[in-house]
């Protein structure tokens, strides 16, 4: 039995690795969602995507920077933009592993608000 279709109407924030896989898999009709695809959060992953970083505190600052920015922009604003959230997550940091998850941050209206 599927579950899904509670979801429809909703604002969601699906972030997952691979929770793509899920909104585009299924037929999910939210009203808004913010998802996200691969999102490296660990060095195993940084390390099987071969992306350069300094150490485990690098991938820890990252997963920081993109919480305290999704924060800012979606949870305390009401101007919701990916692009300003991915702009500010990667401000002043040259990161393979920021620039690798900004392009797979995704953020969608499915149905009117």
């Amino acid at each position: 039995m599927s579950f899904v279709n509670v979801l429809n109407g909703k604002d969601l924030i699906c972030i997952w690795c691979y929770a793509t896989e899920f909104i585009n898999g299924y037929n999910v009709n939210p009203k808004r969602v913010f998802y996200t695809g691969m999102f490296i959060s660990e060095e195993l992953e940084a390390e099987f995507w071969e992306k350069n970083y300094e150490d485990e505190e690098e991938i820890k600052e990252s997963n920081y920077a993109f919480s305290r920015e999704f924060r800012k922009e979606y949870i305390d604003s009401d101007n919701r933009s990916v692009k300003k959230l991915i702009k500010n997550y990667c401000k002043g940091v040259n990161s393979d592993i920021r620039y690798f998850n900004s392009e797979r941050l995704f953020d969608k209206v499915l149905s009117p608000v």
